[in-house]
């Protein structure tokens, strides 16, 4: 579609990582804009870049230099496999270690306030004879909420609620890996794994 002149939606599309950057010039950024207001395609392709560009921004756990969301947002339109997602925006400044774990920071949606705060309860997931007695006692004594139960720690309060709705969303995306691939929401339902004593 051409909306403004010298602007169609393959040079949009071409120049929509500038757009992002805040590399290109007023002049040419005002066109890009008012294109898309006129132009649903790439309106929609400017927010899911956005989106995409949030996912890797600073608000999660952990700090991404200046410019490396930008080096993920290009790899991630390159790449077809997660190894290659990692080669792609891995560099000797910013070794694999640490890409690994920004990637994984924005898949999962990680808040940024996630490591300042303190956990809001203690989910037991499996646990022997001794652990069940110990687990009685906490029981008691515990300051924080203690269960198998996730549905029942989400119940106690607004933090555990997300919480454990985040749980419960990595666990479904971890199990999208594994060689058995669980229902979504498995996590609600599971109880604690009873281990047998070795004595």
């Amino acid at each position: 579609m051409k909306t403004e002149k010298n602007m169609d939606c393959r040079l949009f599309l071409e120049q929509l990582d500038e757009l992002l950057a805040g590399e290109l010039p007023v002049a040419l950024r005002r066109r890009m804009e008012a294109h898309a207001a006129e132009c649903p395609a790439c309106a929609e392709a400017l927010r899911s870049a956005r989106r995409a560009l949030e996912a890797v921004t600073p608000q999660h756990d952990i700090p991404v230099p200046e410019g490396l969301e930008n080096r993920l947002l290009q790899a991630s339109r390159q790449a077809c496999t997660v190894e290659e997602l990692y080669e792609l925006v891995k560099t000797k400044r910013y070794p694999m270690a640490r890409v690994r774990r920004l990637v994984m920071s924005a898949f999962l949606s990680l808040p940024g306030t996630m490591q300042q705060t303190p956990p809001p309860y203690l989910r037991i997931l499996g646990m022997n004879e001794r652990g069940r007695e110990i687990l009685s006692c906490m029981k008691q004594t515990a300051t924080l909420p203690v269960s198998a139960s996730l549905k029942r720690l989400a119940e106690s309060g607004e933090t555990a609620w997300q919480s454990a709705q985040l749980e419960s969303r990595c666990a479904d995306q971890y199990s999208l890996f594994a060689d058995r691939i669980r229902p979504c929401g498995e996590d609600w339902r599971q109880s604690a794994v009873l281990l047998k004593s070795d004595d």
